[in-house]
């Protein structure tokens, strides 16, 4: 092997060594700092919220809609630091912020 070989693979395992770093602060950044919601979480929201938007009236394929539109803003204005910086999702928070979308569409369908 020559030198030129050897002189070679420094700037790659550099590189790859900070790509990876890189990437692991970025995935810890992400979830536990700058945070966002646990998937399972939204989701299990979002199914609570459509069963009481039928319960409401609303016709489920309406219902999907409605919290497919409003989903990304519910969970945003749900979301709460615990006091180790965690973002979590408060439960009534989103369900009050989607019962507000399930009662506009509600008045706007009783409108003469």
């Amino acid at each position: 092997m020559s030198d030129a070989d050897g002189d070679g693979k420094v700037p790659v395992i550099v590189l790859t060594a900070f790509i990876l770093l890189s990437a692991v602060a970025w995935g810890i950044w992400t979830l536990q700092i700058g945070g966002g919601i646990d998937p399972d979480r939204a989701k299990e929201a979002a199914e609570r919220a459509e069963k009481e938007c039928v319960l409401k009236g609303i016709d489920p394929s309406r219902c999907r809609e409605l919290i497919g539109e409003n989903q990304r803003r519910c969970l945003g204005d749900a979301r709460t630091r615990t006091t180790k910086g965690r973002l979590v999702l408060d439960e009534s928070t989103y369900s009050s912020c989607m019962n507000e979308v399930f009662q506009r569409v509600l008045d706007e369908d009783q409108a003469p």
